[in-house]
């Protein structure tokens, strides 16, 4: 099922483009868009069964889902809020 019909995912985004309405009268949104991008777009999960992917453009691509789980090259750093909005 796409993430998009899924009620939560839906309400989580609904929230996260009125954060980012907020963030932009703030003149805070391109550290806004930093967020998303480690989490919505690309963001990996620690569950008790292990590294999950979360992020869509991850799940969007069955070789990166590989990939960014187990692939050598991929660098997964700790989420840290203050690192990720300094990012981009």
């Amino acid at each position: 099922m796409p993430l998009l019909f899924d009620p939560v995912f839906a309400d989580y985004l609904q929230a996260y483009g009125q954060g980012g309405l907020k963030a932009d009268r703030l003149g805070g949104s391109s550290t806004w868009r930093g967020l998303y991008w480690y989490s919505v777009e690309f963001g990996l999960i620690r569950t008790p069964e292990g590294l999950r992917n979360y992020g869509a453009g991850i799940l969007s691509s069955p070789g990166e889902i590989v990939h960014a789980l187990t692939g050598d090259a991929s660098r997964r750093v700790a989420f840290d809020l203050k690192r990720v909005m300094r990012s981009l």
